[in-house]
């Protein structure tokens, strides 16, 4: 028996597997790839989202290094060491053409 949420971490915690489950159920229905079994389909449909998601980092990195966020806290965001974040994504954030800011 699981222990029901007690804190307020526990409870985001909660929601986001929530919302993780529903997107996973919603990619295996979008992708029907007529895998054989249910896991196969799950399967894919992760590979999936963390293959759009992990393609987001350039440029979000960016936007965080446009508002200021130091390369410490962005490599804290992303799980890897500052050096790391910055070898990674400093050539993207410093080379993106800004958006105009129309009015």
């Amino acid at each position: 028996m699981t222990r029901p949420p007690n804190t307020d971490s526990d409870i985001v915690d909660a929601e986001i597997a929530g919302v993780i489950d529903d997107t996973i159920a919603m990619l295996v229905l979008l992708r029907d790839r007529g895998l054989t079994t249910n896991a196969g389909a799950q399967l894919d449909a992760v590979v999936t989202l963390i293959g759009h998601a992990s393609s987001r980092l350039p440029d979000l990195v960016a936007d965080a290094r446009d508002e200021a966020d130091s390369w410490m806290e962005i490599a804290e965001l992303i799980g890897v060491g500052r050096i790391r974040a910055i070898a990674r994504y400093a050539r993207h954030a410093r080379n993106r053409r800004q958006p105009l800011d129309l009015d």
